[in-house]
C-alpha cells in the first residue's frame, strides 16, 4: 500500500514504512503496487529527481522484509525513463514495465519485463519482446507492459 509518498505494509494490526536508502539513486518517494501471495516479496516504484534535465525518474523496485533493491541493471537500462514493478509471485519473479528507447529515432515506448527468481536484477535479455506484426517496422517500437 502507499501512504503519502512512502510505501507501507501491514503486519497484523500494525503498519510500517517500507525501507528506503538514505542516499543514492533512490529517494523516499515510493509506492508499493504488488505483493506475493506468501507475503515475502513486495514490488513497486521509487523515484528521484534528476538535475539535468530536471525530471522525475521512476525505478522499478523490490522489497523483502528489510531490504529495498532496484530491479533494473545499470548497463543498458539506466536511462532517464519511467517504469514500475506491477506483480510478483511466491518465487520472487517480478513483472512490470519500463519505458525504453524504441528502435527508430528518439521515440520511447513502455516495454514489459520479467525478472528471474528472488527479485534478481532485470537485464536487457529480461525485457519481453511483443509479437511482431506485419505492419510493424521494429518489434522494439511496440508498446507492452506485464500487468
Amino acid at each position: 500500500l502507499g501512504l503519502g509518498n512512502r510505501a507501507i505494509r501491514a503486519s497484523g494490526t500494525t503498519w510500517s514504512y517500507l525501507p528506503v536508502p538514505s542516499s543514492g539513486w533512490l529517494s523516499d518517494h515510493s509506492k508499493a503496487t504488488a505483493i506475493s501471495p506468501n507475503g515475502t516479496y513486495i514490488g513497486g516504484v521509487d523515484t528521484r529527481t534528476q538535475s539535468s534535465p530536471a525530471v522525475n525518474e521512476a525505478q522499478p523496485v523490490a522489497w523483502n522484509t528489510t531490504v529495498l533493491s532496484a530491479l533494473l541493471a545499470g548497463t543498458g537500462l539506466n536511462a532517464s525513463r519511467g517504469g514500475e514493478a506491477l506483480a510478483v509471485n511466491n518465487s520472487g519473479e517480478f513483472v512490470g514495465q519500463r519505458t525504453l528507447q524504441a528502435g527508430t529515432g528518439s521515440t520511447y515506448v513502455p516495454r514489459g519485463f520479467r525478472s528471474r527468481i528472488n527479485g534478481a536484477t532485470v537485464l536487457e535479455t529480461d525485457m519481453l519482446i511483443p509479437p511482431a506484426q506485419p505492419s510493424t517496422p521494429s518489434i522494439k517500437d511496440v508498446p507492452s507492459a506485464s500487468l
